[in-house]
């Protein structure tokens, strides 16, 4: 007997279960096919080859609606054994429906209406606000990760990348010596490679997920917690991320701040998407130093960021941009960076960059404003110091990223910088230096000339010598010494790589071959510090933890320090090679020595393989390098 998808049986004939019309049922034809003159079929059409074939209860057929009918064959029984038992396998099959899911995802796990408010009304009532979420991986999102992995080749492979990734180390390590060791790291499952980093912080700032588009300025306001946890959350983000880069004018914050715990209404959606971006940072900062004797807020981190979205995406950003909505998309690409190592959100950050300098532009903040009466020398003077925070964002994220630096020196007319800091003050002297610095790693090798990179090389060593870029515990600024001296050691380790990687550099570009091993060491040698002893740390922050969390922003130049080291000690006839034939354990010494940082190093990397694919494929790699080492 033939049932609907619903399991209810067919019992009217064909004609009028179409025209929706009552069916006596009789046999071999209902009074109603009988009297208007129709076939009178009870078994629904079957799709063969050849043409559907219409079979009726008098043992009579027609096909393609032909009216000739034959009588049933041998051949025509089978046939229509087959047919049935195929259509009864369509029928019982279970029907779903392709649409775009729109509920959050605990309505949708317990099957319940939604209000598709940001949160919803039922989670809010639950208290489950940070259970709320939109992120649902789109079919179009996952057949494109499962491309990309049956494919065999990483995202890499189709993308424009100068010396300084770490994806190129990382073939040359499988080419040279070890295939069977160290596998793509876009060997990944796709179902596994969805969660990792790439649907937590997608594609903001321009997701189109329902809950965040549509959330009131009421709906949004919800979220934020009581005064006093919200100012521990800017603090933290103070204490870090704003020594680092100066993004915001303090004093005007502060005073905006007070504004706002007044009337939360009364300020623009503009600063309102800047607080909610720095919400995000302090409220990562917290969950990731809260080791049991603090309650974390799960996922609060996310909720500020699409609250910033939201409110980011109420502005004219394209055409009418605001000051805020520069900071704004600043602070997005920190979170991007800070959240988890990611492969898919380091190369989209370099994009989102991009869009940062050109909205500064169109605010004249790379031209001199002076004598302009239309701004306030207040506002002059932190839109100078905001520029070279977006210049020193594009550097890092030209050199972390491996693409061209798209600014140039013509692009930096004098602007002296009002900022008292002797740090950044240093920085805004070297501007010149750092981009000719980065444009030659868009050269091939052999449109290098050497005497230029040692050239590069000692005036960045003079910078790295500068007390101002001291690592002391104690120092003032500690964030931005430390960011610094990992940038200008980066700068370093791209500048001589590809001397470095030549068949006997030691020999033919010694200083090359040997500044890559001491900037490696000493980038490692920084991860260490910050990962490993977390109770004694600087000042100005609160714990050794709030800046092992900071240390974050630099995985990709740890781990590219890292293989850079893999890359010097897999390599034949190295001078890293332990030599038995010669009395002098110096090379053994020094190679003992990277191996117990690489180790060390390896260990850090276990400790967060459970973050995300990528960093569980970080960790898997360094480990089978040493391992094969240690059976060399």
């Amino acid at each position: 007997m033939f049932q609907t998808p619903r399991g209810r049986k067919i019992l009217a004939c064909q004609g009028c279960r179409e025209h929706k019309q009552g069916c006596d049922r009789q046999r071999p034809r209902c009074s109603r096919c009988s009297k208007i003159g129709r076939q009178c079929v009870y078994q629904r059409q079957l799709d063969v080859v050849g043409g559907p074939i219409q079979v009726y209860e008098s043992g009579q057929c027609a096909l393609d609606g032909s009216s000739e009918c034959r009588a049933p064959t041998v051949q025509y029984e089978v046939l229509r054994t087959n047919c049935q038992r195929e259509c009864d396998n369509r029928l019982l099959r279970t029907r779903t429906r392709h649409r775009s899911p729109v509920s959050c995802a605990r309505c949708r796990r317990l099957k319940v209406r939604c209000d598709r408010e940001f949160p919803c009304g039922r989670c809010s009532r639950a208290g489950k606000n940070e259970e709320c979420d939109y992120s649902h991986s789109s079919k179009t999102s996952r057949q494109s990760l499962e491309d990309t992995s049956h494919s065999g080749k990483s995202p890499w492979h189709s993308r424009f990348l100068t010396r300084s990734h770490w994806a190129l180390l990382v073939e040359d390590i499988r080419e040279l010596t070890m295939p069977h060791f160290v596998h793509p790291t876009a060997s990944v499952e796709s179902a596994e490679m969805t969660p990792a980093g790439i649907h937590r912080v997608s594609n903001f700032p321009f997701s189109d997920r329902p809950g965040r588009v549509k959330a009131s300025r009421k709906s949004l306001l919800s979220i934020l917690p009581d005064r006093a946890t919200a100012e521990v959350f800017i603090q933290n983000y103070l204490d870090t991320i704003e020594q680092a880069y100066t993004v915001i004018h303090l004093s005007s914050f502060k005073s905006e701040l007070i504004q706002f715990w007044e009337d939360p209404h009364a300020v623009n959606d503009g600063w309102l998407a800047l607080f909610f971006a720095i919400l995000s940072l302090g409220c990562h900062a917290y969950n990731a130093t809260a080791h049991g004797k603090q309650d974390p807020y799960p996922g609060l981190d996310v909720q500020f960021l699409d609250a910033s979205e939201a409110c980011l995406k109420a502005t004219p950003l394209m055409y009418y941009p605001e000051k805020s909505n520069i900071q704004t998309l600043y602070l997005m690409v920190i979170f991007k960076q800070l959240d988890r190592m990611s492969c898919h959100q380091t190369g989209a950050c370099w994009p989102l960059t991009g869009l940062i300098v050109r909205l500064s532009m169109m605010l004249g903040m790379h031209v001199n404003h002076a004598g302009n009466g239309a701004l306030s020398d207040l506002e002059i003077q932190h839109r100078k110091d905001l520029w070279m925070s977006v210049i020193l964002l594009e550097m890092r994220q030209s050199l972390v990223s491996g693409m061209p630096l798209l600014l140039q020196v013509t692009d930096f007319p004098g602007i002296e910088p009002v900022s008292d800091d002797s740090v950044k003050t240093s920085f805004y002297k070297s501007i010149p230096l750092i981009t000719k610095v980065l444009s030659t790693l868009n050269h091939n090798r052999n449109q290098l000339e050497h005497d230029n990179v040692l050239e590069y090389d000692l005036q960045l060593r003079k910078l790295l010598k500068d007390p101002n870029l001291s690592l002391d515990c104690q120092s003032k600024n500690y964030p931005a010494r430390l960011l610094f001296n990992v940038f200008y050691r980066r700068l370093l380790l791209a500048l001589h790589t590809s001397f470095a990687q030549e068949p006997r550099a030691w020999t033919q570009y010694p200083v090359s071959y040997w500044s890559t091993l001491d900037s490696c060491l000493g980038l490692l040698a920084v991860q260490r510090e910050l990962c490993e002893q977390t109770d004694n740390k600087s000042a100005n922050v609160r714990s050794g933890h709030l800046m092992a969390w900071f240390a974050g922003l630099f995985r990709e130049d740890f781990f590219t320090a890292a293989m850079t080291l893999c890359h010097h000690l897999v390599k034949a006839n190295s001078p890293l090679e332990p030599s038995v034939s010669t009395e002098c354990f110096c090379q053994q010494q020094a190679r003992d020595t990277i191996m117990e940082t690489l180790v060390s190093c390896s260990g850090l990397w276990a400790r967060e393989k459970g973050l995300s694919v990528c960093h569980r494929e970080a960790s898997r790699v360094m480990s089978s390098v040493i391992d094969y080492l240690r059976v060399q």
